[in-house]
């Protein structure tokens, strides 16, 4: 950020440029540099080990890894890593579709089904080709705001639908941005 500049307001160029790089990477299915920008980008999932397995024009796929510091203290994956999980594919999803350079993507409520205990690693999916995300692009310009629901779903090792997630997102133009 130059100097003045308020933090959070403006995305500074050098980021945007890597930003954009990264997504148009993971866009022709090499997620690994989206991965490490996000890593830095998302702090608070550093520690879960969360990591960007798939990007495809289907889906963005993430990965959860079993781990001791992922699991509850019954030994189970812990409800909040597989939130976690769930709201990170889903803000991928419509990440890749919208970019970071003009506007900022906000998780607004996670509305989360818990519907069995999942065993080993897990990945969450998101879809990106919904027409509601496919969409986005054209409200934002129209409009410079926009909310979506943006559903993502848990599967553990042996395949099985262990989660299901309503993540409910406002979008909107970086403030001071053109």
């Amino acid at each position: 950020m130059g100097r003045g500049a308020k933090a959070g307001t403006i995305m500074n160029a050098r980021v945007a440029a890597r930003a954009d790089r990264a997504l148009g990477l993971a866009r022709q299915g090499s997620p690994a540099a989206l991965d490490r920008l996000m890593r830095v980008a998302l702090p608070f999932n550093r520690p879960h080990k969360i990591r960007i397995d798939a990007v495809s024009e289907e889906a963005v796929i993430v990965l959860l890894p079993d781990r001791k510091s992922n699991r509850n203290h019954l030994g189970g994956m812990h409800a909040c890593a597989i939130a976690t999980a769930l709201e990170f594919s889903s803000g991928a999803s419509i990440l890749l579709e919208v970019g970071m350079r003009d506007y900022r993507i906000i998780m607004a409520r996670l509305e989360i089904d818990y519907i069995a205990k999942p065993k080993g690693d897990c990945v969450a999916k998101a879809n990106r080709n919904t027409p509601d995300v496919q969409g986005l692009t054209g409200v934002l310009e129209a409009r410079g705001v926009a909310r979506i629901v943006q559903r993502s779903s848990l599967y553990d090792a042996a395949g099985e639908h262990c989660a299901e997630a309503a993540v409910h997102w406002h979008l909107k133009a970086w403030e001071g941005s053109p």
